[in-house]
């Protein structure tokens, strides 16, 4: 039978181990009291963010940092459930006069530009261009689709003739390239010619443009003959603006318009000639009108 003195050991080590026991939970209470603090600003911030942000975006932890990483920025996409806007298009900047706006066709290298007019206001008007308001019924400058423009309303054919604004240089050279870009409003009635190696009254080459089709074609004292012929770009054709060039080099004959190069055809018939555009008016229409917006001329 153990002493009493044994028992009061026993009892002592007990008291110990409920100690140690308590100091312990109390240390862990005190641990995950200190992480939930430190943790719980972070879990409202990444709760906002998913319910903000259409795709969830959460926040990382490095191994052994007590920081949370900068999250990744979100990929900026609509959600499906987004109502997503119509894009808007940019309005093209109106040019002044010192400003150009770009061909749709290019410059072709080697020729040498001897004319260029893109039409804003009177002071545009050079050139060939210098009697247009004579010559036309009625003529005023406006912004038609985003671009500045010129609106010829007349009865009678005007022809414009190319100039070199440039040199004192003739103009009448055989190799030649007009460029124009126009349009043709739903109640138009009008036929554009852009024309080269033109002797006489009715005779050299012509690309006759109406919104229906194009032709090539070559002008003689009592017939046309037709070299080519097409139907023209879709927005030309439905009003818009269309951009059109006539070559004449060597015997080559070309057309090109937005799409590109649309004709190529040999003929030898002419050699040389003027070169100029000419607005006609369509039979059985009490006047018809036509907007241009620039012209272009060059040779070689």
């Amino acid at each position: 039978m153990k002493s009493p003195r044994h028992w009061w050991l026993v009892g002592l080590a007990v008291s110990l181990m409920l100690l140690v026991v308590v100091a312990l939970a109390l240390a862990v209470a005190i641990i995950l009291g200190i992480n939930l603090v430190w943790w719980l600003p972070e879990l409202r911030g990444s709760a906002a963010l998913t319910q903000t942000v259409p795709s969830a975006v959460t926040a990382t932890r490095e191994p052994g940092s007590p920081t949370a990483t900068q999250p990744a920025r979100p990929t900026l996409m609509p959600s499906l459930t987004s109502t997503v806007l119509p894009a808007t298009r940019t309005p093209t900047p109106v040019p002044t006069a010192g400003q150009a706006e770009p061909s749709t066709l290019g410059t072709p290298n080697p020729w040498q530009l001897i004319f260029e007019a893109r039409f804003s206001d009177a002071a545009s008007l050079v050139g060939g261009w210098e009697g247009i308001m004579a010559a036309a019924n009625q003529s005023e400058f406006l912004l038609y689709r985003s671009r500045p423009a010129l609106r010829l309303v007349f009865q009678e054919p005007v022809l414009v003739l190319s100039e070199n604004i440039y040199t004192e240089d003739a103009p009448d050279r055989p190799d030649v390239q007009l460029e124009t870009s126009l349009a043709l409003e739903d109640n138009a009635a009008a036929q554009v010619e852009l024309r080269c190696r033109v002797s006489g009254d009715a005779e050299g080459y012509a690309l006759s443009l109406t919104r229906q089709e194009w032709r090539l074609v070559r002008l003689g004292p009592q017939e046309e003959t037709v070299l080519g012929r097409g139907e023209p770009a879709e927005g030309f054709a439905a009003g818009g603006w269309g951009t059109f060039r006539l070559g004449c080099a060597g015997t080559t004959l070309f057309v090109w318009d937005d799409r590109g190069l649309i004709a190529e055809v040999e003929d030898d018939t002419y050699s040389d000639g003027a070169s100029l555009l000419a607005f006609l008016p369509q039979e059985q229409a009490a006047r018809s009108q036509v907007l241009i917006a620039w012209q272009r001329v060059f040779i070689r």
